[in-house]
């Protein structure tokens, strides 16, 4: 019942943009051209566990489709997030989206 940038972890022998590429097909069945590192943070939603976050411009072309662990995919204005009962599963990603905002960068 919650919505997140999609997103996953990098396996070790994993360069960290191998990692982007491989979760983003497996979540969304898309292929994302990816640019610069937009944003880090740590994240504290997990007690037991402190991860740090990474997030990359990126374009891609196509219709996502949900794969992997969603039951849904879609694409929102900011606007939408703000105005509607559209709860995040991760602050961090409030943050980022907000940024974005803020830069002109999302609508």
């Amino acid at each position: 019942g919650t919505w997140c940038i999609p997103c996953g972890y990098v396996e070790y022998t994993e360069d960290v943009r191998d990692a982007l590429i491989r979760e983003m097909k497996e979540e969304t069945g898309l292929d994302f051209e990816l640019g610069d590192i937009f944003a880090v943070h740590s994240n504290f939603h997990n007690p037991s566990q402190h991860t740090v976050g990474l997030w990359f411009l990126a374009e891609a072309e196509g219709d996502p489709i949900p794969l992997d662990d969603l039951d849904q995919v879609g694409f929102f204005s900011y606007e939408d997030l703000e105005s509607s009962n559209m709860v995040l599963a991760f602050p961090t990603d409030g943050l980022v989206l907000k940024s974005l905002k803020d830069k002109n960068l999302i609508d």
